[in-house]
This record gives structure tokens, sequence and C-alpha cells, in this order.
């Protein structure tokens, strides 16, 4: 089985600009050194989130004093993503999630290390991150009749 991220809506409903998700990670067993969110607009009007960020603006939503595990790392099998929609009308959007593995980043450091030792020479290793994307979440935003 593969790291797996889900989405569903918690707070909101269809007469209001803002909805709160709650973003579930499947680590897979993995150890997760950092994990990064934003969203993917598939159609409909633009969308914020994290208190106004752009769509497309990777944010943390994770405290380090508070949802740091007794082993040092952080809990990211949950994060609540705030998203509001900037005009009435129906957005469709995918939550997309940048995540490095704490081996990843063990990997990377140590083939940096060794690439300063050895004189900066050749092309400088990159940091492995994974991109994972939830299915289709729709959003409404409207007005309501009076009857």
């Amino acid at each position: 089985m593969a790291m797996a991220l889900t989405a569903a809506r918690l707070i909101g409903d269809q007469f209001s600009a803002k909805d709160l998700l709650e973003i579930r990670l499947d680590k897979d067993g993995n150890n997760i050194a950092q994990a990064l969110y934003k969203i993917e607009k598939v159609s409909g009007q633009d969308i914020t989130h994290g208190g106004g960020a752009d769509m497309d603006m990777f944010l943390h939503y994770k405290n380090i004093d508070t949802d740091t595990a007794e082993d040092g790392f952080i809990d990211y099998s949950s994060a609540q993503m705030l998203v509001e929609q900037a005009t009435k009308g129906d957005s469709v959007i995918k939550i997309v999630a940048e995540v490095i593995l704490d081996s990843d980043k063990t990997s990377y450091e140590t083939a940096f290390d060794a690439w300063v030792e050895g004189g900066m020479e050749g092309d400088e290793p990159e940091l492995t991150k994974h991109t994972l994307k939830t299915g289709e979440i729709t959003l409404t935003w409207g007005d309501d009749t009076f009857v």
C-alpha cells in the first residue's frame, strides 16, 4: 500500500463562502519530515486557504510546539484547512500535499554533506518530495430564496 491523501468537509454549507476541511494523510508506516498543502482548482471560482493564501501557495498546517509526538515527529496524519471561495458559484478542487519522508531527508543530508566535502563538483543533490492529491471536492456558495 502507498501513501494516500483524503479530505472531507467538517464545517460549511452552500450559503457560506468558508468551509473547514479535514485532511487525512495515510503515511503507510513512514515517518514524515514535512508535509505542506495547497489547492489545485479543477474548475470554478478561485479559492484561498489558510486565512487568505493563494491556491498555489504551499502552507504548513502544523504547529511544532503542539503537534510533535513523543518520538520527535510531527503527527501529519490529519490537519484542518480553512478554504474560502472568492465569489459565489461552484468550485471543484483537490488538496495537494508535498511530502518529505524522514528517510529521504536523511539520504539528502548525507548526499549533500558528501557533495560539499567533495568540493561541490557536479550537480547538487536533490531532496525527494512526494506529491499526493485528494479526489475532487465540490464547494458551492450561493443565495437562499425567501419563501
